[in-house]
């Protein structure tokens, strides 16, 4: 049985792995992980401002797809749930089109 602490620690590993390549620049740091109700919640920064994004955590019995296996695990989860959609969204002008919440977040 999965639990929400296995995607964590999947999307704290693969954010070490990747930062500094294509898949994570440099610029954009992890400034924490959390988990709310079966929902993850990403904070980074890029030069000073922070961006959220939320993305719910896999249920443990969903059904694995025959066609792609791999979907579902904490690790595909980290990069294609989270890191991938959140990266592609601050590298479109992210701050440009999020306006920040109360917190001074942009959430995507």
């Amino acid at each position: 049985m999965r639990s929400t602490d296995q995607f964590v620690a999947a999307l704290e590993a693969r954010w070490r792995q990747s930062h500094g390549s294509a898949l994570v620049p440099s610029e954009i740091a992890l400034e924490s992980v959390a988990v709310h109700g079966g929902t993850a919640e990403v904070l980074v920064t890029r030069g000073g401002i922070r961006f959220g994004f939320r993305a719910r955590i896999p249920a443990a019995d969903a059904v694995a797809n025959p066609m792609e296996p791999e979907a579902g695990t904490p690790e595909h989860w980290a990069i294609w749930d989270i890191i991938v959609p959140l990266i592609e969204e601050i590298e479109t002008d992210a701050e440009g089109r999020i306006v920040p919440d109360h917190l001074g977040i942009r959430w995507v």
